[in-house]
């Protein structure tokens, strides 16, 4: 006679095929033991069963995404702290696998020359920190590698995006600080280009920022006078087109003076400071008053000791 199997109790993922073979594929959710009961019956005496247990053995799986991570849009000084990193991965062994666990890191993507230096990742938790400057303006991509303990790993691209604050103008060490005044003597013709006296951060990432400038003379009065762009002569004066400090100094300018520039962006944001021009005296060597002519005449009239 021939046999005629059935299970009496199985797992879902077991079935029976041919009349005769136990066949299935299980999963990470079957992993341990599996009971099985199989009955037999030849068709005329009472069936038999027997019991058996399948134990499923884990096999280690890699890391998968499980959401995409989206950090919000931040501003430049702005610190961010993004908790939900652990989210947007998930392991199937940690449900099976007590000792199971997933690392975490930031990974520059290839050909990527941005620094991800303002990016920092706590390896356990995956907490993101990110203080932007002004040097990440922009948007930056980069990956976030999720790893388990056997070393299998999934990374995820990942964007952050910074936006631009205007930045106030800054003084360069180009500027002549009061203890070091831009010295010029009488009747000297001086042209100084003072367009390197102060600098922009903003001038890095905005095409349209631009710094302007005014000066300004003490000129004892108690208010000071503008010298910018000047249709009059005056000894000092400044050409904002060209930004040229053109000075030509006389004998009732010997000394110090002092002035103040403005140093303006496109958003009218000023930054200012005080300078000095120091004004010298040439000191002029001896000259006769007398041609040689005129002297030998008056010796030959007079003698020796009258010149």
């Amino acid at each position: 006679s021939i046999l005629s199997y059935s299970l009496l109790e199985k797992p879902n993922w077991l079935e029976i095929i041919n009349g005769s073979i136990i066949k299935g594929i299980p999963s990470n959710n079957d992993i341990g033991k599996n009971k099985v009961i199989i009955s037999a019956y030849d068709g005329f005496n009472s069936p038999v069963k027997q019991e058996l247990n399948i134990n499923v053995i884990n096999v280690n799986d890699p890391p998968e995404i499980n959401k995409k991570i989206n950090l919000p849009i931040i501003s430049q000084g702005q610190e961010l702290n993004y908790k939900l990193t652990t989210t947007g991965f998930k392991d199937v062994d940690i449900n099976v696998d007590s000792n199971e666990k997933l690392k975490y890191e930031v990974i520059a993507k290839e050909n990527s020359s941005k620094s991800l230096d303002f990016i920092n990742i706590d390896n356990s938790t995956g907490e993101i920190n990110i203080i932007a400057s002004n040097d990440n303006v922009g948007e930056t991509d980069f990956l976030i590698r999720a790893s388990d303990n056997y070393g299998l790993f999934v990374d995820q691209e990942v964007s952050i995006k910074v936006l631009n604050i205007n930045d106030p103008p800054f003084k360069t060490n180009n500027f002549p600080e009061i203890k070091k005044p831009i010295n010029v003597f009488v009747d000297d013709l001086v042209s100084i280009d003072i367009s390197n006296w102060f600098d922009d951060l903003d001038i890095a990432i905005d095409e349209n920022e631009k710094i302007t400038f005014d000066i300004l003379e003490d000129d004892g009065s108690g208010s000071l006078k503008s010298i910018t762009d000047l249709e009059i002569f005056n000894w000092i004066e400044f050409n904002s087109d060209k930004n040229l400090l053109n000075i030509n100094a006389k004998g009732e300018n010997i000394g110090n003076h002092f002035f103040k520039v403005n140093a303006k962006d496109r958003e009218g944001v000023i930054s200012s400071s005080i300078f000095s021009v120091k004004v010298n005296y040439i000191n002029n060597k001896p000259f006769l008053n007398y041609s040689k002519e005129q002297i030998v005449e008056e010796v030959i009239s007079k003698g020796l000791e009258s010149v």
